[in-house]
Order: C-alpha cells, then structure tokens, then sequence
C-alpha cells in the first residue's frame, strides 16, 4: 500500500482521488512528467470502466515501441501502454 497523506492509503486498482493526481496546464507536461517515471514509481491509470486506478510502474521500453508497463491490481495484471498514449491514459501524483 501507498499512503498519499495521513488516513489515506492506495493499493493496486483502487480508484483515485482527483487532488491526488497532479495538475498540468497542457497534455505535454503531462507526458514530460509520464516520461520520469520509473520502475517501482507510481501514477494512475485509465481503465477500460473510465475510471483512473492506482498503478506500479514495472518497466519502460525505449526506442521505436516506446512503452510503460504497469500492474494495475494485486493479482499482478498488467497494462502496456505506447508513450505516444501516456498523456490521455496515465496521471502522475
């Protein structure tokens, strides 16, 4: 679990909070700051039921099949997302 500030924690595929994902004024900023991210960080992501989820980044591929591999819940399901997509589909803290 992830605790974001006292009395809140976060495990995998929990549904976020809109204050806890960070404000950016345009989509490029957005994926500069998708862009950090790291494996073992966290972030959200969108899920197919339109809702933003808690996720763990695992690894990223670089080059031309640029991608973010995320688990998305603790049964360790993953999502794969292209860079080229972060901005709509991923949301830093």
């Amino acid at each position: 679990d992830y605790e974001m500030d006292p009395g809140h924690q976060y495990a995998l595929g929990d549904p976020g909070k809109l204050e806890h994902f960070e404000a950016f004024e345009s989509l490029n900023e957005n994926l500069l700051a998708v862009s950090r991210l790291r494996p073992d960080d966290v972030c959200f992501v969108l899920r197919s039921g339109g809702q933003f989820t808690f996720a763990k980044v695992l690894s990223r591929q670089y080059g031309p099949d640029a991608h973010i591999e995320l688990e998305v819940n603790e049964y360790g399901a993953r999502k794969t997302i292209p860079l080229d997509k972060c901005a709509k589909y991923v949301r830093t803290m």
